[in-house]
């Protein structure tokens, strides 16, 4: 037999392997990314192509909380760094779904045997194992699975760094709001200042009614000065969570124009369980759990092997020898101790699908009941609160420069009023940090749901 009729063998039996793995399955028709991943896929690609350098953030002279949410997003250290590992285990699906490597062989006759139609002096052999059927295929699905997994970590890790965002973003806007309401006091206590003064000259008030008045707007010049040494760190704390050193101390937030909806908790817990990317997580690892199962039921089935070997005979017929082996898959401790771990990690996932669930709608409740307390506190104060401590002061203040009131008891109306504006933006502000963590859990933005 000739070298060409060979060769047209060992392309005839590759061809055959060939086949015979389409039969197997071994390349699975299943997509790596879910349909929702495609937007974020392309738009991630566009982001982090070529981001290799760090980026400075442009202060300008207005703070915007979606310039800040997209910067993040597009250099957070931390988010590039999960992006790039969901994108390295995508790759790994067509990895594990691929035959092994074919074998070639060599081997020569230190002592050629005779036979008759000549000695024997050297062979080449080839050949493939092939996975037990359906192996192949649920290794792929097993990796698939991890790279959906590795994708929710992406969007839960970029949800975290949005709420944390924001939460600074809504303190900071606290800050210097309380600022301006501090300063308008003193500006209403040097209006005081002025009345008493006036009063003093004509013997109508004591001087230690202006002391008070004094020491009363040291007090508040104080407060300042501490609020205005509060800016540094908060500003350091939204340059962390957009991913850069303190830099140039940020400037007054621009006021949220968007209204504080009004939240339902029932609806919020169906979100959750819809869009939680910590429950979705958990959903596909006990999915790829499912697979380990039937992989190790797999496993006590032998993996075939075949072979094609030419042996070169001098000056006779050459002999094509084909061979098909197995392993013995007999040592069965170890392969129901494999099948026994899948399915208590199917099990764990259960579980753990269970308590994650729970927690979550535990949680709902309370940051709900913690968002429309502050809520209504602040409409208590705004609404209500507020209006009366202000025509209470203008009252006073009446009263006060006619003399038929006290500075002890004006001073009362004063921080009366302070308390109040400075309770009623507190409130504001926990109410919109409260709402960034519940649309962290329920990885939707509700200001735009409730506007719809």
């Amino acid at each position: 037999m000739g070298p060409v009729t060979n060769i047209l063998r060992v392309m005839q039996f590759l061809l055959i392997l060939a086949v015979f793995q389409s039969l197997t399955g071994c390349a699975t028709s299943e997509k790596v990314l879910l349909p929702r991943q495609v937007d974020t896929v392309t738009e991630s690609e566009r982001r982090y192509s070529g981001a290799h350098e760090r980026i400075s953030y442009d202060v300008g002279n207005e703070l915007k909380l979606d310039d800040l949410i997209a910067f993040a997003v597009e250099n957070s250290p931390e988010l590039k760094s999960i992006y790039y590992r969901w994108q390295a285990s995508e790759n790994r699906a067509p990895q594990v779904a691929s035959l092994p490597d074919p074998r070639v062989t060599y081997g020569y006759f230190i002592e050629q045997v005779q036979t008759k139609t000549g000695a024997q002096e050297q062979t080449v052999g080839l050949s493939q194992t092939l996975p037990w059927f359906g192996k192949l295929p649920l290794k792929e699905k097993m990796a698939v699975k991890q790279a959906e997994i590795e994708y929710q970590e992406y969007v839960a890790a970029r949800l975290l760094i949005t709420s944390k965002i924001k939460k600074a973003y809504y303190e900071y806007a606290w800050l210097h709001d309380a600022l301006q309401i501090n300063r308008d006091h003193i500006n209403l206590l040097k209006v005081v200042e002025s009345v008493a003064s006036i009063r003093y000259k004509s013997g109508k008030v004591s001087q230690s009614t202006l002391v008070q008045i004094q020491v009363e707007q040291g007090r508040i010049e104080d407060r300042v000065k501490e609020l205005e040494a509060l800016k540094v760190p908060i500003s350091s704390s939204i340059y962390a969570s957009i991913g850069l050193p303190s830099g140039e101390l940020l400037p007054r937030p621009v006021k949220d124009v968007k209204p504080l909806p009004d939240l339902n908790a029932k609806e919020l817990k169906v979100l959750v369980e819809q869009s939680n990317p910590d429950l979705e997580k958990i959903r596909l690892l006990k999915e790829r759990a499912e697979h380990s199962v039937k992989l190790a039921d797999k496993g006590y089935y032998p993996d075939l092997t075949f072979g094609l070997s030419y042996i070169d005979t001098d000056g006779g017929k050459d002999p094509t020898l084909a061979t098909v082996s197995l392993n013995l898959p007999i040592w069965r401790k170890s392969l129901n101790a494999a099948k026994r771990e899948a399915l208590n990690q199917r099990e764990s996932m259960n579980e753990l699908l269970r308590k994650t669930s729970l927690d979550l709608s535990a949680l709902i409740d309370l940051q709900v009941y913690y968002y429309e307390n502050n809520l209504r506190k602040n409409k208590l104060y705004q609404n209500t609160l507020i209006p009366k401590a202000q025509q209470s002061i203008e009252l006073a203040l009446k009263e006060f420069e006619t003399g038929s009131l006290g500075f002890s008891e004006l001073l009362d109306a004063e921080r009366t009023l302070l308390e109040f504006l400075l309770s009623a933006k507190r409130y504001s502000a926990d109410a919109y940090k409260h709402l960034a963590e519940i649309e962290n859990i329920v990885n939707s933005s509700l200001n735009e749901t409730n506007e719809r």
